[in-house]
Order: C-alpha cells, then structure tokens, then sequence
C-alpha cells in the first residue's frame, strides 16, 4: 500500500534535481511553491513504508 509519494522536478527535462517527499496516501493534491519564473518540469512516484518505490510518472510541464 502507498503510504507517500516524491515529488521530483526542475527546469531540465533531464535533470529533475529537487525532490519533495509528502506522506498520507489520501493526499491528491500539493503546491510547489516559491518557484521562479520559468519553465519546470515534474514526475511523481509513490512509495510504501517497506520502502518500495513506483516507476516515475510521464513528465509534465508548466511554465511560471
């Protein structure tokens, strides 16, 4: 069972340097903030508490 996910990103496609972990496997829904202007790109996994992790997700893409 997922029990958090990381939220990875950067302004590469390539290179997604930062890395947010969020706990609770009900949670749909979080702001990355601060960011400045720019293009970001994002992937997501989720991990359970035995320390598994999913494949990342696709990348996605948002310009600030």
């Amino acid at each position: 069972m997922t029990v958090g996910y990381y939220i990875y990103y950067g302004t590469s496609a390539d290179a997604l340097t930062q890395i947010i972990s969020v706990t609770g496997s009900d949670t749909t829904t979080y702001v990355v903030g601060n960011l400045a202007p720019g293009t970001y790109y994002f992937s997501v996994s989720g991990f359970t508490s035995q320390g598994i992790v999913s494949p990342p997700s696709e990348l996605a893409s948002t310009t600030i």
